[in-house]
């Protein structure tokens, strides 16, 4: 399944994680606007690669990934103070998203076929 098909998660994953903060909030699906980070994210890490985006093997392992950046995104944007519980649950899922990444980025495999990337060994 290719990116641009793959949908990373869905409303009901977020308020599972989260739903009593997000209950009373009014948009908390930001999932294009952080699918498209990911992506970006991945076009860098993985600039070598003509369309990595459309070669991944298995979009699925940035699922939390992209869970854990919409919160953050959602939870920051809903912050009236520093110290206020959606800014410190919003850092905690901002950092979560980058180790989360890293996990993605040291997993991700790409179909070997279309890549035109020859290994040499």
């Amino acid at each position: 399944m290719s990116w641009d098909d793959f949908t990373l998660f869905l409303t009901s994953d977020l308020l599972a994680r989260e739903g009593e903060l997000l209950d009373d909030l009014p948009f908390i699906n930001r999932h294009e606007v952080v699918k498209h980070i990911i992506g970006e994210r991945i076009i860098a890490r993985f600039n070598r690669i003509s369309e990595p985006l459309v070669e991944i093997a298995n979009p699925q392992l940035f699922a939390e990934t992209a869970l854990c950046l919409n919160l953050a995104m959602v939870l920051r944007e809903n912050s009236t103070r520093r110290d206020d519980i959606f800014a410190v649950r919003a850092e905690f899922y901002q950092r979560r998203f980058e180790e989360e990444l890293e996990r993605a980025f040291a997993a991700v495999k790409f179909d070997e076929a279309e890549s035109g990337v020859e290994l040499v060994r």
